[in-house]
């Protein structure tokens, strides 16, 4: 006797260019509602745009026959900053001044090489200073726009400790974070 099923027919995997296709997709239409809705929230007064940060030049205070020392000493305390900046957003500054003071050091000492290797480390950490504190400028607009206190608070006081001098951006986030805690606006 005849089977009278049909044959089994192996499952159609779909290629990867489609899926690609389909993920992208998503991502553009989360993009544009997203954008959207940003869009929405413009009717609002904008806050005032966040200052650029600022890096201290730091220059090699040691006396010349220390300076090998000194240059070596603030590397040091340069990474352990730098491993702290974690837990606490005002280490990640100190760390960018001591390693600026350790290029300096070793600049007037004579060690180009190690002056280069120092310029290059402090320049890339100062770039993730940057991307990190725009990152968090990002988040308070969003929140601010959505209206989310919780949000507002949130990240307005994280930006608050990047921006540890006082200034008039710093009063203003201070401010924000006193209306959002208080529940008016800004």
């Amino acid at each position: 006797m005849k089977n009278p099923l049909p044959p089994r027919r192996k499952p159609v995997a779909l290629p990867r260019r489609v899926l690609s296709v389909i993920g992208l997709t998503v991502i553009a239409a989360s993009g544009i509602y997203f954008i959207a809705a940003l869009g929405s929230a413009s009717a609002e007064p904008e806050p005032p745009p966040a200052p650029a940060l600022s890096f201290e030049p730091a220059i090699c205070t040691a006396l010349p026959d220390a300076r090998r020392e000194r240059r070596v000493e603030a590397e040091a305390l340069a990474l352990s900053k730098w491993a702290r900046y974690p837990f606490d957003a005002r280490e990640g500054f100190a760390a960018a001044t001591l390693l600026g003071e350790a290029e300096s050091c070793a600049t007037s000492a004579g060690a180009t090489n190690d002056a280069a290797h120092l310029g290059a480390v402090r320049s890339a950490w100062q770039a993730r200073l940057e991307a990190d504190y725009r990152s968090l400028e990002l988040r308070l607009r969003v929140a601010l726009a959505r209206g989310d206190a919780t949000a507002v608070v949130r990240e307005a006081s994280a930006m608050r400790r990047l921006v540890s001098t006082p200034s008039t951006y710093a009063e203003w986030l201070d401010g924000v974070v006193r209306h959002a805690a208080e529940g008016s606006e800004p």
